[in-house]
């Protein structure tokens, strides 16, 4: 693939989650060797504000290439490497979703992959810059969306131990 804004058919949440991940998994992998430590560990509210400084970077221009090329990453260079690392589960998810070959899948993963490198390394570097707490709207936002989680999975625990009560009468 040349093109990373031109996608492969319909991309589903699960895909682009699991492309997501992918991308997080190689970060850590990329940035390993790096001794510069922020001063405070990242977290997902420190990812989620990357998440949107890198968009709305991409956003104004219509592609990721000057967000990258300004953090010092080349596309070319880092997807073939990415997508030779796409693990097997991420790859039959993508294939599962858009009806794409394999290959064209971890092509698919290691695109995003990069980008989601650059958000990690955007985190990163936003730490060490400035060691404060994330924004108050994003941290409220995850604790909220933590919440109904912890519910519903206890609501789904509910249910399944009252249709065991009801499969023994």
């Amino acid at each position: 693939m040349t093109d990373p804004n031109q996608q492969p058919g319909p991309l589903t949440l699960a895909a682009i989650g699991g492309a997501w991940f992918h991308g997080a998994m190689c970060s850590a992998v990329a940035r390993s060797w790096e001794s510069q430590v922020p001063s405070r560990l990242v977290g997902t509210a420190d990812l989620m504000v990357a998440v949107r400084a890198y968009e709305a970077e991409c956003d104004a221009t219509g592609n990721s290439k000057a967000a990258l090329e300004r953090i010092g990453m080349v596309r070319s260079q880092l997807q073939p490497a990415f997508s030779a690392l796409a693990p097997p589960r991420a790859v039959r998810a993508v294939c599962s979703e858009t009806n794409i070959s394999a290959e064209m899948s971890r092509d698919m993963l290691g695109l995003f992959a990069v980008d989601g490198a650059a958000v990690a390394r955007t985190a990163l570097d936003s730490v060490a810059d400035d060691p404060s707490p994330p924004p108050a709207a994003i941290t409220a936002a995850l604790a909220s969306y933590k919440l109904h989680r912890t519910a519903l999975e206890l609501m789904q625990l509910n249910s399944y131990a009252s249709g065991l009560v009801f499969d023994e009468e």
